[in-house]
This record gives structure tokens, sequence and C-alpha cells, in this order.
């Protein structure tokens, strides 16, 4: 089935050498971890509940976490607490390019950028890491897409006064 092919590339992917993984689910962290101890992840999913926050701290050591509102950082801290090892990704959101990906979820989650601004300013109040995260679009067939992206970063970091972590 799905879960054991899903499996099955992860033993490849880990055994390849990739330390760092992209995830969206504690499930995804607990599929990982039973393949490769010393994983790191990024819970790059904006939706998390208190609990899934909770396991994804304590038994997974996930230490970098997205946002893209207020109330998700506010949670975050909560259930944390003060941890300055833990990275805070605010994901931006722009207004779609027509037709620019195959796949367009790229407005599906994310801030507008004063809204970053803002989040980026509590992360750092907040004693953890500002890190900012976007997503263009799934398979992207017009570059200047990203160029808006990193630009639209560019200026939430110089509006910030934060120094991002890369």
């Amino acid at each position: 089935g799905l879960a054991h092919a899903d499996h099955q590339r992860g033993r490849r992917v880990a055994a390849a050498g990739l330390k760092h993984w992209d995830v969206a689910s504690v499930h995804e962290m607990a599929m990982i971890h039973g393949i490769q101890r010393d994983a790191h992840f990024h819970y790059h999913n904006p939706v998390k509940s208190r609990r899934e926050i909770e396991d994804a701290y304590r038994t997974y050591g996930c230490r970098r976490f997205v946002v893209d509102c207020r109330e998700e950082l506010q949670k975050i801290s909560e259930v944390i607490g003060s941890d300055a090892t833990v990275e805070i990704a605010v994901r931006l959101v722009l207004p779609r390019d027509r037709g620019s990906s195959a796949h367009d979820f790229s407005t599906k989650f994310g801030a507008p950028e004063h809204i970053c601004v803002e989040l980026v300013q509590q992360v750092v109040a907040l004693g953890y890491q500002p890190v900012l995260t976007f997503h263009p679009g799934s398979q992207s067939k017009e570059p200047q897409v990203y160029v808006r992206h990193i630009e639209a970063a560019a200026r939430i970091a110089k509006l910030s006064g934060a120094k991002i972590n890369t």
C-alpha cells in the first residue's frame, strides 16, 4: 500500500544521506524517525494541534515550526515555552500568478507581507530564531515567480529589523 511505498522511499532518501526532512505531520515524523533516529524535522504545516506541537517537539526533537498567523505562534509558544534553539518559519503568501504552476497550492497558506513583518518581530520577542519561507507553487514554470517571492522576503527581513536565519 501507500504507507509501504512511502516507507521504502524514505529509506532510500535516508540512505542517500538526507538528514533534514520537510514534514507536514507527526505521522510523517514517526515514519522517518523509525528509519533514521537522528533526523531533523522542519514542521512546515501551518495548522497544528497543541498535541501535535508537543509530540513534534518532545518526542521527535523538532526545532523548526512554520506559522502564518499570530494564533499559531502563540499556541507554539504556550506549548514549548522558551527555547532559543527553536526556529519559527514565517510563511509568506503573495497574490497568485495565473498559470505559473502545474499545481497551485501557493495561496492556501501564508500571510501577506505586512503580517509577516509583525510575525517576525513577535518571533524575535519570544526568543525564537526567525526564518522566512514561501511556496511559489509546485512545478512552477515561471522563474519570475521566485524572484517576486525572494524580493518580498528581502522586504520583510528589512522592515522587521531582524536577522533572519538561513
